[in-house]
């Protein structure tokens, strides 16, 4: 064939979105989906499933600090398998590697470590806890950031995307 065929991208774009629009999640499908893949480390996870997730479980986490710390303390605890499962799931998304996770949850469980049985008597611990919590924030920044970002295109070594319906 001599000549490529044009196609129309202002109609692909369009699809594209459809078929966005169409596989974003909604928040209760959303936490139903992160709540029964508890353990499924493996695997991509969308921005909208990872998200919705987290504004969830950080609203009932809000509601139930108003009744007794707890019941958040307890709802923490049962969280933490599949907070990490989605993270895990998410950064594969971007197309980081899984030790990203780990160093930043590990670099963070360090820092509150450090500033928990501190009670600045002196200029010394308050300087140690002013570096300690601008360091957790500046990771809690990077994780941020990490996981904004948008899915990588197509397949990758985690898996299918999940935005994408197989034909």
């Amino acid at each position: 064939m001599l000549f490529r065929q044009r196609s129309n991208t202002r109609t692909d774009a369009v699809k594209m979105r459809n078929n966005f629009a169409r596989h974003r999640m909604r928040a209760l499908e959303a936490t139903k989906s992160c709540l029964t893949k508890y353990a499924t480390f493996s695997g991509r996870s969308s921005c909208s499933e990872f998200w919705w997730f987290y504004l969830i479980t950080g609203l009932i986490q809000i509601l139930l600090s108003s009744i007794s710390v707890i019941l958040v303390v307890v709802l923490y605890f049962g969280l933490i398998c599949p907070i990490l499962a989605v993270s895990f799931r998410r950064m594969a998304d971007v197309g980081m590697r899984h030790r990203w996770v780990i160093f930043i949850l590990a670099a963070l469980m360090v820092f509150l470590g450090a500033v928990g049985p501190i009670f600045p008597t002196s200029r010394q611990m308050v300087l140690f806890e002013l570096i300690t919590m601008t360091s957790y924030w500046v990771l809690a920044l990077i994780a941020f950031y990490l996981l904004i970002q948008p899915s990588e295109p197509g397949s990758n070594r985690y898996g299918p995307n999940p935005h994408e319906v197989p034909q």
